[in-house]
């Protein structure tokens, strides 16, 4: 008894019916999401005092050597963190670092010298 002929599946998916439209235009992508209408939720006057414990992601562009820094302070910190090193997060380095930046943008001159280095570091 012959074998029975192996079915082409790969030519019958390309070909499909006759019927069947086999091309779609294609709607060109724009570099950037349409902007949205930011309308908040309306907080209660009780979230407010709790506003800092909420967490938000957030992604921002960093330079490689910026990471680098990030990494090894995360590191260096959970090493000589002991037993509490999981709570050792970025998210937490990164949140105290914007704390004392905040502090040092009350100091007038510290806060051009922090300019300076912001104007630099976007080059």
């Amino acid at each position: 008894m012959p074998r029975k002929k192996t079915p082409d599946v790969l030519s019958d998916l390309m070909a499909g019916p006759a019927s069947q439209k086999t091309s779609k235009t294609a709607k060109k992508q724009t570099s950037r999401p349409a902007r949205q209408p930011r309308t908040p939720a309306p907080r209660p006057a009780s979230c407010e005092a709790t506003r800092g414990s909420e967490r938000t992601k957030a992604t921002f562009y960093i330079s490689g050597a910026g990471l680098d820094a990030l990494e090894a302070s995360w590191s260096l910190l959970r090493s000589q963190a002991g037993s509490s090193r999981g709570q050792i997060t970025k998210s937490s380095l990164v949140e105290v670092a914007l704390g004392r930046l905040r502090q040092e943008l009350k100091d007038s001159s510290a806060r051009t010298k922090l300019l300076q280095d912001v104007l630099k570091a976007s080059r």
